[in-house]
């Protein structure tokens, strides 16, 4: 309010007056998050071959400009994104809320005409008018009608023939509940206090993941020697079979980066994508420079378990842009097989066949130190030039969180890796691996399991069973564990934690920074084995 007064008015006996008010508003403009593509018209064939054309002329126009000498990596980026983005635009279109998947284009080129119908009604002035649109109106609407249960049976039909696909039937489920998504839960300030203005929810967000996705440093950082000898990965250019292979291995569906492409618009023609990334790809290669756009990624807040209005119970996803994600494949297809014979056998997460599904870290995959992460990746023997070129994607990451469909504003991610992108687990597994390695490389701490071998540990990603014979054994392992996590950002979830005793009358604690560890006498352990068979044991003690 800037000045405020009141005047007389008419003489009616009242003793009300005129408010007069000068106000100075601000309005803040809020981001909001694109719309998404509608992908659903590349399964018509003739949508398809438009789309195709529409892309490759674009892409055609400024492929003597892509190959150019004086031509920036950014702009080359940049070309890319807008003509696909162009093309999508003009093809596809954007999704409607309204516009159920199933029904096909030739049935929605039907509405469109059933439309016009109705509105040459709507203009007719006179019965005699208005009889014959009418009469077209109702053998054009007979035909719409008959279209819509058409295609909703070869829909059913299509869907039942694919019964395997888990995604089909995610979102099978979804549409026949008709569960929408539900409005943003008010959430908690840090003293507990509900938070219900949408203004102050976004910076609490903000807030939140900005203390989370930053971490102090490690006071006593390791110090890690590179390998002696580095792997055999390929370190030349990437080729256009390997990026036709990783489109291929792209899975579709999958929600759009912040540059909206989605991977459908990439495989909709292969031929011509994979040379034009492969024009990309390679300029990323000679510079060990990724564009700036890779460096900045969407969250997404999934929900975990527990009182959902505080933010800890949320997990925070990143939305990756897909092309990042195309050549972050062709850079793990080359090292995954090489590393992980590197691994310990002890180690099943995020391994083939193999599955993770508990932690036991806090706030593991935001937690790691990259510094550290960077020795680490050396040590393996992962070539110089690949270690470059992922660490200059996290140089300068910045964030956004999407909530009730606006993004908040920028801030600066300066630990851990990021949640969606297809290097983190492989990334989070080589620490993880470090760490055991190291606590347990002095010493027989374990039990003996062969007459050569002992048995220290058994892990799925971070979720660690320790053994040992005597109760003394188990605290120094249990030290040593603590302490090397400490060195790379890790701290132990002391609250998951659990000592399980078997034959012993020890009853002495263990204890992780003074802490004493509770006993369980029983817990439940899901372990997946190969052909993807789940067993779960109950083990009682």
């Amino acid at each position: 309010m800037a000045d405020v007064r009141t005047k007389s008015g008419a003489d009616t006996a009242s003793n009300h007056h005129l408010l007069v008010a000068k106000m100075k508003l601000k309005l803040k403009k809020h981001q909001t998050t694109a719309q998404k593509y509608n992908t659903a018209f590349l399964r018509d064939t003739d949508k398809l071959n438009k789309f195709k054309i529409t892309l490759s002329n674009k892409f055609q126009a400024f492929h003597d400009l892509l190959n150019g000498e004086g031509t920036t990596m950014e702009s080359k980026w940049k070309g890319i994104k807008g003509a696909t983005n162009s093309t999508c635009h003009e093809v596809l279109g954007h999704k409607k809320h309204y516009h159920k998947e199933w029904i096909t284009v030739d049935t929605l080129d039907k509405i469109q005409k059933r439309r016009s119908k109705n509105a040459g009604i709507n203009i007719s002035r006179t019965r005699a008018e208005k009889a014959k649109p009418q009469a077209e109106y109702t053998e054009v609407d007979k035909q719409v009608e008959k279209d819509i249960r058409t295609d909703k049976r070869k829909c059913v039909e299509e869907k039942a023939a694919r019964e395997g696909n888990m995604r089909q039937l995610y979102d099978t489920t979804k549409k026949l509940s008709g569960n929408h998504r539900k409005p943003e839960r008010p959430v908690k300030s840090k003293d507990g206090k509900i938070i219900t203005n949408n203004e102050k929810q976004r910076n609490r967000w903000v807030g939140h993941f900005k203390e989370l996705l930053n971490r102090p440093a490690p006071l006593n950082p390791p110090n890690i020697e590179e390998a002696p000898t580095g792997l055999p990965i390929d370190v030349d250019p990437q080729t256009i079979e390997e990026i036709s292979m990783a489109i291929r291995e792209i899975k579709s569906g999958r929600a759009a980066g912040p540059d909206s492409i989605p991977a459908e618009a990439l495989k909709a023609d292969a031929a011509v994508t994979e040379r034009i990334l492969h024009i990309l790809f390679n300029k990323i290669w000679d510079e060990e420079q990724v564009p700036t756009d890779r460096k900045e990624g969407h969250i997404i807040k999934i929900p975990k378990i527990g009182n959902l209005s505080k933010c800890d119970n949320y997990t925070g996803i990143t939305l990756p842009p897909i092309p990042g994600k195309v050549f972050n494949k062709v850079l793990l297809n080359r090292m995954k097989d090489f590393v992980d014979a590197q691994l310990r056998d002890q180690q099943a997460g995020f391994r083939k066949d193999r599955s993770c599904t508990d932690q036991i870290a806090k706030k593991a995959f935001n937690s790691v130190d990259r510094t550290t992460l960077w020795k680490i990746l050396r040590h393996y023997g992962v070539p110089e030039k690949i270690v470059n070129i992922i660490r200059n994607s996290y140089d300068g990451l910045h964030c956004k969180i999407v909530h009730g469909g606006q993004l908040t504003d920028s801030f600066e991610v300066k630990t851990g890796v990021r949640q969606g992108c297809l290097l983190s687990p492989f990334l989070f597994l080589l620490v993880i691996d470090w760490i055991i390695k190291t606590s347990t490389s002095e010493g027989k701490h374990g039990i003996q399991w062969t007459a050569r071998i002992q048995l220290d540990d058994l892990c799925i990603a971070d979720d660690l069973a320790l053994l040992s014979h005597t109760q003394q054994q188990m605290q120094e392992k249990t030290t040593s564990v603590a302490a090397a996590s400490a060195a790379v950002g890790f701290n132990i979830h002391k609250e998951k934690s659990k000592i399980l005793r078997y034959k012993t009358t020890c009853t002495n604690p263990v204890t992780i920074d003074g802490e004493d560890l509770e006993d369980e006498k029983a817990f439940t352990l899901s372990i997946i084995l190969r052909n993807n068979r789940l067993l779960k044991l109950y083990l009682s003690i």
